[in-house]
């Protein structure tokens, strides 16, 4: 007796257990195809803002080569006229250092 009545559970609860199971592995598939959509967007959207950042930048990285390039051939002009270049002071770097401006904040 008792064992037709838990041939009977048994089988409903497989049957209900296979559709769950069918619906789970569904859901989950839909889950992941949103991820990996959501994930690429990301990724464009940063891609994007990469690019757009690297051309403001340029500018700004060309302008410091020419002028350190710059720099350099007024040392080279000093020396040539038999001086030695001044040495900066320890305070005068550390002055630049603590002026330096390094906010890593991102900006919302």
């Amino acid at each position: 007796m008792c064992v037709s009545g838990g041939a009977k559970k048994s089988g409903y609860r497989n049957g209900k257990d296979k559709a769950v199971r069918q619906q789970n592995e569904q859901e989950t598939e839909r889950c992941r195809t949103r991820d990996r959509d959501e994930r690429q967007a990301l990724i464009q959207y940063q891609l994007a803002e990469r690019r757009k950042l690297q051309e403001e930048i340029l500018p700004i990285v060309q302008e410091r080569k020419l002028q350190l390039m710059g720099f350099k051939q007024d040392i080279a002009r000093y020396m040539e006229l038999g001086a030695e270049p001044p040495k900066p002071s320890r305070e005068d770097a550390q002055q630049r250092r603590k002026d330096r401006d390094f906010d890593y904040t991102p900006e919302l």
